[in-house]
């Protein structure tokens, strides 16, 4: 018996120990591909550069850039897609920040994404940069970097859910005079202005509310555009309102639009912010 003892954890070690070199052997397999990926993404840049150097207007230099871009987005898909450990995911994005952040930062959307602060609603400088779907950044590199950055379908998305909700709501807002429309998220004023100008009629007011200073900023900025419409920025802590345990001193409203906030909120306080925002009405 104590052979047989003896002999299973023997055994037991000798599987610990393959464990853990099948386990050295992926990791090392992770790492390498990421390196891979960076060489090729950097060698794509670097010609893409030689030929946009020379003439911002070289169309090969742009398709060089592009196609990196492209290739870089399908590789790490696939890297990151083999569900590495927390550690290799962890070692890996250090990788690509320290190799690849200077190429991508060059463009005026990645730059602002890199520099944002923490959360994940978007700051009123990056919306404003996407709705403006102008491309900006240092040098022909990163510009193109940056046109390629706002033809993610995230981005076009994000400018037509803007144009599809004003023109829901012209199209179910109350017909009578006197109306009173309430925005919730400023974001980047570009939703606000358009509301301005599509529901100027019938002594309209259209209140904004949020809680970020530098998106009511914008809207206050905004003014009147005639006599038909006000709009008032209004300041409220928007997770006191989300999690019901409080409410604007608002009159009833006629017209509720909530913009580019529920699809981060998780289920549970997504109804209890639909709850909280249905007493207002």
């Amino acid at each position: 018996l104590q052979e047989a003892k003896e002999n299973n954890k023997g055994a037991g070690a000798i599987r610990a120990s393959k464990k853990q070199e099948r386990t050295q052997q992926t990791d090392h397999a992770f790492t390498s591909r990421i390196e891979t990926i960076i060489k090729n993404a950097k060698h794509g840049f670097l010609r893409a550069e030689t030929r946009l150097r020379a003439n911002g207007d070289d169309t090969r230099g742009a398709s060089i850039l592009r196609e990196t871009l492209d290739g870089l987005q399908t590789d790490l898909r696939d890297a990151f897609g083999r569900m590495p450990s927390d550690d290799d995911a962890n070692t890996g994005t250090q990788m690509l920040m320290r190799e690849l952040q200077p190429w991508l930062v060059r463009s005026r959307l990645a730059d602002l994404c890199v520099g944002r602060s923490k959360g994940v609603v978007p700051s009123p400088d990056i919306l404003s940069h996407v709705l403006a779907d102008t491309a900006a950044g240092e040098g022909p590199v990163g510009e193109q970097i940056d046109r390629w950055l706002l033809y993610r379908p995230h981005m076009s998305g994000i400018r037509h859910l803007i144009d599809h909700t004003v023109e829901l709501a012209e199209a179910v807002a109350p017909r009578r005079r006197n109306r009173n429309i309430l925005l919730i998220h400023a974001g980047a004023g570009s939703i606000a202005t358009m509301l301005r100008e599509r529901l100027a009629k019938g002594n309209t007011v259209l209140n904004v509310l949020d809680h970020d200073r530098a998106g009511l900023g914008l809207i206050e900025r905004l003014g009147n555009i005639d006599e038909q419409i006000t709009v008032n920025a209004v300041s409220f802590s928007l997770g006191s309102l989300a999690t019901g345990r409080s409410k604007p001193d608002l009159p009833p409203q006629d017209l509720i639009i909530v913009h580019g906030l529920l699809e981060y909120l998780p289920d549970r306080l997504a109804i209890t912010f639909l709850r909280s925002i249905s007493q207002i009405m």
